[in-house]
């Protein structure tokens, strides 16, 4: 073999710099690229990295954010993974920081100002970002609407319901979006949105898992829709009511039909034959939260016509109002009288926090207690109970009849 031939073998091209570097390097010394062999190159010629591009390579994560905000309003192109990331990364570090604000300022029910106005300042930039990124996987910039239609329920829901299976469900799709949307390569060459942004040719990723992965995420946001709007439908157009009149003492209280069952929708103040208290003795409580018994008390308190739930009617009242990944104690909680966290009412049944009372009063604001007319297996001085509190609805076993609590009376 020649030495000229021996030399051909023993060099690499850098398809990057053009530099004609050793076999043995495992990048260009130059500018870091993988080699190619030299003789390679008649095949597959250098391709330039013009000097934009080499500009943007040197750009930090940070640097990349604030290019995107100068180009909010550049949807030509391509966009590679660091920029895009670059955009995402700092959008949501802000974001969080501005929803800890909000918190600090306003509480846990205050309005989300800070936040909700900076992901409007950034709106624009950011869909331009999320076009260039599809255009540089091989993909129309269209598919953006899914995920701006993502970001507009979860901001609505999230704003209506918090802790909702429509935030939660259309948050977690907007993740999903991003992550798979800031994986995926580069597509290799130039396309017909553009060249490469990364300057260099690379083996082209099949576009039918790009196009299942985005038509997945568009057949739950399906889902989402559909669960908005049966949300939406309660909320704008909710169960009509009707009244009770109390004939023992005039006193009047709404009812509400959920499913099959009809319940009061308000805590029971009766106190005929001096029965029940008001919380801390204090008679303007029981107007708002009614009164509490013990269960002795409670077994004859409701109005005829109307009896103390046993403890697998609140079970079915449970599951008329449950859905998935959907917190039934937000949708059955009145929506003002908590301390906190106050729920949604979807079905009308006001659920509020009339407290108990064991040695004392407690909980008034925090915890509402019912008793059941089912009495513990095996301890006739027990009987079973349904709570809400602050955070989850809890069902328990049973405690001491002696306990005062609220009362909701349902149709015989």
């Amino acid at each position: 073999m020649s030495e000229p031939q021996q030399k051909a073998e023993d060099e690499m091209f850098c398809s990057s710099c053009g530099a004609i570097i050793k076999k043995a390097a495992w990048i260009c010394p130059k500018c870091g690229a993988k080699p190619m062999r030299a003789e390679e190159a008649v095949l597959k010629p250098t391709i330039e990295v013009t000097p934009d591009i080499a500009e943007v390579e040197k750009l930090s994560l940070f640097g990349y954010h604030v290019k995107c905000l100068k180009n909010y309003t550049d949807f030509e192109g391509r966009a590679k993974r660091k920029e895009y990331w670059g955009f995402v990364l700092f959008m949501y570090i802000t974001m969080t920081v501005l929803s800890v604000a909000d918190f600090i300022f306003w509480g846990s029910d205050g309005i989300t100002i800070l936040s909700y106005l900076y992901a409007l300042a950034v709106l624009l930039p950011e869909l331009a970002v999320f076009v260039r990124r599809m255009h540089d996987i091989g993909q129309s910039g269209s598919w953006v609407a899914i995920y701006f239609i993502l970001c507009l329920i979860s901001w609505i829901s999230s704003s209506i319901e918090p802790i909702s299976s429509v935030a939660m469900g259309t948050w977690f799709l907007v993740m999903v979006f991003t992550i798979v949307l800031g994986c995926i390569d580069s597509q290799t060459g130039e396309n017909e949105y553009g060249s490469n942004p990364k300057g260099i040719s690379h083996e082209k990723k099949p576009a039918w898992l790009i196009r299942f992965i985005l038509c997945t995420i568009g057949l739950l946001l399906g889902y989402a829709l559909i669960s908005l709007y049966d949300d939406g439908n309660k909320m704008l157009n909710p169960i009509e009511s009707e009244m009770l009149m109390d004939l023992r003492d005039t006193k009047v209280y709404k009812t509400i039909k959920i499913g099959e069952q009809i319940w009061m929708a308000e805590n029971l103040n009766y106190d005929g034959s001096d029965i029940g208290k008001c919380y801390d003795n204090d008679s303007e409580n029981c107007k708002i939260y009614g009164r509490l018994y013990n269960w002795d008390e409670a077994m004859n308190a409701c109005p005829e016509g109307w009896h103390l739930p046993r403890y697998s009617e609140w079970e079915i009242l449970y599951k008329n109002t449950k859905r998935i990944f959907k917190n039934t104690d937000k949708r059955l909680k009145a929506r003002s009288g908590w301390e906190m966290y106050n729920g949604m009412d979807i079905y009308g049944f006001a659920a509020l926090p009339g407290g108990y009372c064991i040695d004392k009063f407690n909980g008034l604001g925090h915890f509402g207690f019912w008793w059941t007319a089912t009495e513990a297996v095996g301890f006739n001085l027990a009987a079973k109970y349904w709570s809400i509190g602050l955070h989850k609805t809890t069902t328990t076993s049973e405690l001491s009849k002696s306990l005062l609590m609220s009362v909701r009376c349902v149709k015989d």
